[in-house]
Order: C-alpha cells, then sequence, then structure tokens
C-alpha cells in the first residue's frame, strides 16, 4: 500500500510540474509576442510601403513567348480564341533597340540610301488580315531617343499607296507634316501646343492609335490620355502589302525610321474605347492583350520578331538588337 500510494504521489507531482512547465511556456511565448510583436507588425507595414514606392526593383520578368494566343479555328478565327500559358503582365526580359542613328544616315533607297547607317526595323512581309473590319487599335510601348533629322519618323504602317494604307509616326518633321496618325490620306495632326511635332523624348510612354470606320473618330493617346484627336471622313483602310513596325517606308523605297525602343507592340481590328486603352495602359509594359478575337498581331519584340497573337503574322529582323537592362516603366 505505501508503495501504491507513492506511486500516486509522484504521478500528481509529475503532473503538477508539467502544468507549471507548460503555464511557463505559454507566458515565455506571450512574452516573446509583447516584446517583439510591435518590432514585426512596424517591419511589416515598412516592407510593405517600400514596395509600393518601388524601392525595390527586381521584378520577375517574361521569358520569349511564355504567353501566346491560341486559336482553335486557326489563323484568322477568333471563335474560342484564348491566352495560354504564363499570361501575368510580366515586363519582357529584353526588349528591341530600333536607335538608328538617323543624323548619320539619309532616308531612301529602302535601305538608308547609302548612309553610314542601315535602318532598323521589323518586316512582316505578308498581308496582315482585318477581315471585314475598317476599324483599328495599334498599341504600343515607346522610348522615343529624339531626332536631329528633318524628315518624318515612323512608328508602324505599310507603304502609303492610294485607297488604302494607315501609318503611325512619332516626329512629323520640321513643319508637322506626317501624322501623328495617318488614314488613307487623312491624318490626325499634332497638337498646337507641340512645337517638335513628337512625342516627348528620353521616357517610356503607351502610345495607342484608334480609328473607329462608323464614326470617323481617330484618336492618338499617350499615355492613356487622349494626345490628339479628329474626325475625318470614313475611310477604308484595308493593307493589302507588308507592314512595318520601327519605321514606315515609301513605295519609291524610302524609308523612315524611328529612333529609339520599342516593345509590346498589339493590332487589332476593333476601335477600343478610352476605357479600354486605359486598361491597357494599367498592365504595364509587359501587358497582354484584351479581347484577343479582335487581336490581329501581337509581337512583343521580347528577344524575337515573332507574332503571338495565333494568327502567323512573322516579322524578319532589319538590323535589330535587344537589350535586356532597362528600366520598366512606372504606372500612374
Amino acid at each position: 500500500m505505501p508503495r501504491a500510494k507513492s506511486r500516486i504521489k509522484s504521478k500528481r507531482i509529475a503532473k503538477h510540474h508539467k502544468k507549471k512547465g507548460e503555464g511557463a511556456r505559454e507566458q515565455s511565448a506571450m512574452e516573446y509576442l509583447m516584446t517583439y510583436g510591435w518590432a514585426i507588425l512596424i517591419l511589416a507595414i515598412v516592407i510593405i510601403v517600400l514596395f509600393q514606392l518601388k524601392f525595390f526593383t527586381y521584378q520577375q520578368r517574361a521569358l520569349p513567348g511564355s504567353c501566346y494566343v491560341v486559336r482553335p479555328g486557326g489563323p484568322g478565327t477568333g471563335t474560342d480564341a484564348s491566352l495560354e500559358g504564363l499570361c501575368y503582365n510580366y515586363p519582357p526580359q529584353t526588349i528591341d533597340n530600333i536607335a538608328t542613328p538617323i543624323s548619320n544616315m539619309n532616308a531612301g533607297g529602302g535601305k538608308g540610301g547609302g548612309g553610314a547607317s542601315l535602318p532598323v526595323y521589323v518586316y512582316v512581309p505578308q498581308s496582315v488580315n482585318f477581315g471585314r473590319s475598317n476599324s483599328f487599335t495599334i498599341s504600343m510601348w515607346l522610348y522615343y531617343l529624339g531626332t536631329t533629322a528633318t524628315h518624318c519618323e515612323g512608328i508602324l504602317g505599310n507603304p502609303p499607296e492610294p485607297g488604302t494604307g494607315f501609318q503611325l509616326f512619332g516626329y512629323g518633321g520640321n513643319k508637322g507634316s506626317c501624322g501623328p496618325l495617318w488614314i488613307n490620306g487623312s491624318y490626325v495632326k499634332w497638337p498646337k501646343s507641340d512645337k517638335n511635332n513628337s512625342f516627348s523624348a528620353n521616357s517610356w510612354q503607351f502610345i495607342v492609335a484608334t480609328y473607329n470606320y462608323s464614326t470617323g473618330n481617330a484618336t492618338v493617346f499617350d499615355n492613356g490620355t487622349i494626345f490628339a484627336n479628329v474626325v475625318i471622313t470614313p475611310r477604308t483602310f484595308l493593307p493589302v502589302n507588308s507592314l512595318t513596325i520601327g519605321a514606315v517606308i515609301w513605295t519609291n523605297g524610302d524609308v523612315y525610321p524611328i529612333n529609339g525602343y520599342m516593345s509590346n507592340v498589339q493590332l487589332y481590328n476593333k476601335s477600343f474605347s478610352t476605357t479600354e486603352v486605359e486598361a491597357l495602359y494599367k498592365e504595364g509594359i509587359g501587358g497582354d492583350p484584351l479581347e484577343v478575337q479582335y487581336l490581329i498581331g501581337w509581337w512583343p519584340l521580347n528577344d524575337n520578331t515573332n507574332d503571338y497573337s495565333g494568327n502567323n503574322n512573322y516579322g524578319i529582323a532589319e538590323n535589330i538588337t535587344y537589350y535586356g537592362s532597362y528600366q520598366t516603366p512606372s504606372v500612374t
């Protein structure tokens, strides 16, 4: 009996010490939270604020071809078209350098007219199919480096021919005679406040051009806001020839290249609303296309000139290099 009582007493003592130990651990945890909890909370708030202020510049970048459009019905169809792959608006891994030392070359001759440098652009040899639509939206990110040239500088377009064609310009020449947007002979004029007849230099800008055939409304946007606008007599523009990105080439072979960097060129057979343009702008330089059923061509210019719209409008690189170290533009 004494031994049994001794065992019971030992168990009670052990149980008492166990509860005491658990209480001590709980008290220790509470003391830890009271001591360091505020510090952890403050540190978390500081990190969140620094991210919002873009103090941390690292951001995952999209590999070439990581996002693309799938068209079950084949090229030129819009039914059930969808984005596939890693489509999260990541900035591209590289950008297209179309910077051409224009001051050292002569426009013309198809390859610079014998100047010291060859123009740099993307050549899309096949006719771009817009279906029955005469409306369009062009969007891209542009870093314009300015110019010392007197002639116009083209961003995108096909050769201006009677009865067809559209062209987007980054610089309108000394007298502003080109653009910024031409549609089969009619054009949007540069804003009167813009004495240089060009987009601003040395910064990333989101440039969009839209044309609504039904209303005749032609608009150019810069960073999501209207830059210039005009209503023209509705004109057919359906391209029946090749397209160039980074330059506009006249039918006589004259080359008018832009001087700068380009990324994420998108072409639609629909006129986007102001709300849709703002949505594209807020996606940033790596933004995925909207309403892919209307997407005609998508050239991210991320280490290649492939078309990821599913319509096989592949480009051919002319004297292009790609840059991987660049400052991702901020969107406000």
